[in-house]
């Protein structure tokens, strides 16, 4: 298997996680063609959101394990000094990766970043840039700004 059917594999795995997720719909082709994908208001949501992950923490550069250690790194403890909002960032990436089935495979997850970022799973319609605030889906889980530090960090903080 050459490098190229990995990455094609993997990203039909992605999909199908994302459908199964329901942040993708499958919009049959009349002619009895490949269905085209498009992002559900959760999607979206989702996309928008975890966009903002993969460019604060420089996930789209040419690293292909970039995606992979940053998940292992957002599964220890944080740094001393980070921000409340990296903290919540880092959070939802596992939030996101839990809700969606992935694990730290390395082609698995850069498959993903690239899905996110291109929008090509769904090419009848792409995402317009838009701020966080006009997002109107509701989400099935906290968005990214409304995350929480895990409990018991706001109680060490506090005492």
């Amino acid at each position: 298997m050459n490098g190229s059917d990995k990455c094609g594999t993997s990203t039909d795995g992605v999909v199908s996680k994302l459908l199964k997720a329901h942040w993708l719909q499958a919009i049959p082709d009349r002619n009895g063609g490949a269905p085209c994908f498009r992002w559900t208001p959760v999607g979206k949501n989702r996309q928008a959101l975890v966009r903002h992950v993969i460019a604060e923490f420089h996930l789209d550069g040419d690293d292909a394990d970039a995606p992979a250690r940053f998940t292992g790194e957002c599964r220890q403890p944080p740094p001393p000094g980070m921000s409340k909002s990296s903290e919540a960032a880092r959070g939802f990436w596992l939030a996101c990766l839990e809700e969606l089935g992935l694990d730290c495979n390395p082609t698995e997850l850069h498959a993903y970043v690239l899905l996110i970022l291109s929008g090509c799973a769904m090419p009848q319609e792409v995402l317009p840039e838009q701020s966080l605030a006009s997002l109107d889906a509701k989400p099935r889980m906290p968005t990214y700004g409304e995350f929480r530090a895990p409990a018991g960090k706001a109680e060490r903080a506090a005492g």
